[in-house]
């Protein structure tokens, strides 16, 4: 299903790197282009009309050139201005005081070997910490959610759910909303069914186990406030599943959503992912990334409601453009006979008066295991003649021969030649309504934007300065998004994984976001690999010279709760093993 697309046009002036280490802050031809207290200038381009500006003022290093950490979803406690995030490579939830944004400490670290090892989600309520960690050696090992205070004290027995991905809080307190992924083993011998944990933690943050505030006992600050009553009454799971909608297979493919598994049921097929909640409590909605649909689940009454496919869009369109080789030496963002899925990995809830809305990172992953793949390369395909007349010249390396697509969609007759080609991702951000339109795409901006900023990287790695290298895979690569209201006005934050940077819009109007600022800080003076060393180790003593490197989540905490009386976007790196922080700044 086709939608049609209401694209905001942008008037961008771009702020060029420069590695000048004593330049002061720059104006030029309208942007400025500030310096920051770190060792190089950020990336920095900013709309003429934005409203809000982000700048750097601090940064933690745990000391790796990272593999698998920071997890994606690091989460903040208002009352002792602290930092949790998981680290995937040291086991553990690192705790970091944020009281003085510009000095981000660590100090404390709370081992969780003891419950598997990798901690995958997290997400908090007050003084109530969850967090999902998954077994670090064996997949086939029950995923367990753990409910800690902010002190790292074990508040009641962990809860065991296979195949446990997200985790959110219901905005009352009262629900935790669990996604159960049921994604198959690499050989595709065994496809669990996906489904949805809805847990009652009411009487964690709001009944007999909730916090015991005493305000005269202070003898042991900061303490005091933290202290629990243990539950030891297990807390009450519903479980749900997708097998209503197994003999709706037909239904469901022709409305767009992708079931494709071998030999999957629908329930098998569907693999819930991130995971985001009304803001009244009562609905969840959970992407499906390889479904390119969205789960609608009503927390009250336990019951999975609809399943809303979200489109294709059209690369031969103005406006939605890409650069899909990096054989061909320059940057060449245009149009192309390709259509993609956005296939979204994070979502974000958002409402207005008028209606009900999320936001979502498309960012495509394809399925692509030992035992099934679908990913091939265009110049690999059979091309229909009479779709493609000029097939020979499209499958050129320089053109989109190098191209990671879908095999499983763009030959309806099944005569084995394709009339489309299907890709994952769209490189984007997009916003739809409750009932599942689209309202509003970004197009070609983030391509077009990290082009003018950072030419002489683009769509590079995070952990090298390879140019054009990601452009056959998924360009910049938009993962993980939040949202957060800034002295009235809402604005969404995209974290681009490979090239890294956040990328800001203004979407208090979600019929037509505004962009407002893209900020990198990665120093693209220098390449990581020769002051990071090797991937998965110890980094070099130069690696802060590098800047952050890939960032893979991030937390937006309101002026209400920062320390310093300013909004705050925390983002974690993976590669660089750092977090930054970003002061939020009315213009």
């Amino acid at each position: 299903m086709e939608f049609s697309l209401k694209r905001s046009w942008l008037v961008l002036l771009v702020g060029f790197l420069t590695t000048s280490f004593g330049a002061s802050a720059l104006d030029i031809g309208g942007i400025e282009s500030s310096k920051s207290t770190s060792l190089f200038n950020p990336i920095d381009v900013v709309s003429e009309g934005a409203h809000i500006k982000l700048s750097v003022v601090g940064a933690f290093r745990g000391g790796m050139f990272g593999d698998k950490s920071p997890s994606d979803s690091p989460v903040y406690e208002k009352k002792t201005k602290r930092l949790f995030i998981g680290s995937q490579m040291r086991s553990a939830i690192e705790v970091i005081d944020l009281s003085d944004p510009s000095n981000p400490t660590q100090v404390d670290s709370f081992d969780v070997m003891p419950y598997g090892g990798e901690p995958n989600s997290m997400a908090m309520f007050r003084d109530v910490l969850v967090t999902l960690v998954q077994d670090i050696d064996d997949d086939n090992v029950p995923n367990q959610v753990v409910f800690m205070n902010p002190f790292g004290e074990l508040l009641t027995a962990p809860i065991e759910l296979m195949h446990a991905s997200k985790v959110a809080f219901s905005p009352n307190g009262r629900k935790l909303v669990v996604s159960i992924v049921g994604k198959a083993n690499d050989e595709y011998t065994d496809d669990p069914e996906g489904g949805v944990a809805i847990i009652d933690v009411a009487p964690l943050t709001r009944g007999p186990c909730r916090l015991s505030r005493n305000a005269s006992d202070q003898s042991a600050p900061p303490r005091w406030w933290a202290k629990k009553h243990r539950c030891d009454d297990p807390l009450a799971v519903q479980l749900l599943d997708f097998k209503a909608f197994n003999d709706k297979e037909d239904e469901l493919i022709a409305a767009g959503i992708r079931i494709y598994g071998p030999n999957a049921s629908v329930a098998q097929d569907l693999e819930p992912g991130d995971v985001t909640i009304s803001k009244n409590s009562k609905i969840a909605y959970l992407s499906m990334q390889p479904n390119n649909a969205v789960a609608v689940v009503d927390i009250h009454k336990g019951s999975i409601d609809k399943l809303l496919p979200l489109g294709t869009i059209d690369h031969s369109l103005p406006g939605n453009g890409f650069d899909p080789s990096d054989k061909d030496g320059v940057i060449n963002i245009a149009n192309w006979p390709v259509k993609s899925f956005s296939a979204p990995s994070g979502m974000q809830a958002m409402e207005r008066w008028y209606g009900r809305f999320f936001v979502l990172a498309n960012e495509g992953d394809l399925r692509d295991e030992d035992g099934f793949s679908e990913e091939v390369k265009v110049g690999e395909m059979v091309l229909d003649p009479v779709a493609f007349p000029n097939a020979a010249t499209l499958q050129e390396d320089a053109n989109l021969g190098r191209l990671r697509v879908t095999n499983v969609n763009g030959d309806a007759d099944g005569d084995g030649l394709f009339e489309e080609i299907f890709m994952m991702g769209s490189r984007s951000i997009s916003i739809y309504t409750a009932a599942g339109e689209r309202v509003f795409h970004s197009g070609d901006d983030f391509e077009q934007i990290t082009a003018q900023a950072i030419p002489q990287c683009f769509n590079c790695p995070p952990d090298a300065n390879d140019f054009d290298s990601r452009s056959p895979r998924k360009g910049v690569e938009p993962e993980h998004l939040t949202t957060g209201k800034v002295h009235g006005r809402e604005y969404v934050f995209v974290a681009l994984e490979r090239i890294g940077g956040i990328m800001v819009y203004d979407i208090s109007n979600p019929y037509a976001p505004q962009f407002q600022q893209y900020i990198n800080n990665r120093n693209f003076a220098v390449d990581p690999r020769d002051v990071c060393g090797i991937k998965g180790e110890l980094a070099l003593p130069t690696c802060p010279l590098a800047g952050d490197l890939e960032p893979e989540a991030l937390v937006f905490i309101p002026k209400k709760d920062s320390p310093i009386g300013a909004s705050l976007v925390v983002v974690g790196h993976e590669s660089s093993d750092s977090v930054a922080v970003y002061r939020v700044d009315e213009l």
